[in-house]
C-alpha cells in the first residue's frame, strides 16, 4: 500500500466518525434494502409484523451503531450467510406480502417489490423510536 492510499483510508475513516451517516458492508452477512409498495391496501401495520417475523426491519444501524428509522415502505434484511442473493430475498419478501394479503383478505392490491444488495449507503435518517430488539 502506498503512503497516499494509506492517507486516503485514514481520511475516509475520520470522515465516517464525523459523519456517521453510513453503513458498513459485510462479506459474511450481506445487507439488503427492500421496498414494498402496496396500492389500494390497508392494514400496513399487519404487513410490518409479517415482514419483521421474516427478518425484515424498518431500521438499520449507522456506522456508529445507532439505530435509524428507514423511510416509509422500506425494510432492511441482513443475511444469515454470505450466499444470500437479491432473488432469494425477493422471494422472502414476496412470501411475506402474500401471507399478509391472505391473512387480511385484501383483494385487488397492487404489489411492487424492489430488492437491492446494500454494499454501503449514505443517508440522513431520524433516530429510531425503538429498535427491533425491543
Amino acid at each position: 500500500m502506498t503512503i497516499k492510499t494509506a492517507e486516503l483510508i485514514m481520511e475516509f475513516h475520520k470522515e465516517a466518525l464525523v459523519y456517521p451517516h453510513t453503513t458498513e458492508s459485510s462479506d459474511k452477512h450481506p445487507t439488503f434494502a427492500v421496498r414494498v409498495q402496496l396500492s389500494n391496501a390497508e392494514l400496513y401495520d399487519d404487513l410490518h409484523k409479517v415482514m419483521e417475523k421474516r427478518g425484515f426491519y424498518r431500521t438499520l444501524l449507522d456506522s456508529n451503531g445507532k439505530v435509524k428509522d428507514l423511510p416509509t415502505a422500506m425494510y432492511s434484511h441482513i443475511a444469515e450467510s454470505e450466499y444470500l442473493t437479491c432473488e432469494t430475498v425477493f422471494g422472502y419478501a414476496s412470501d411475506a406480502v402474500n401471507e399478509h394479503l391472505d391473512s387480511t383478505s385484501q383483494q385487488d392490491v397492487g404489489v411492487e417489490i424492489f430488492v437491492s444488495s446494500l454494499t454501503g449507503a449514505w443517508f440522513d435518517l431520524k433516530d429510531a423510536k425503538q429498535s427491533h430488539d425491543d
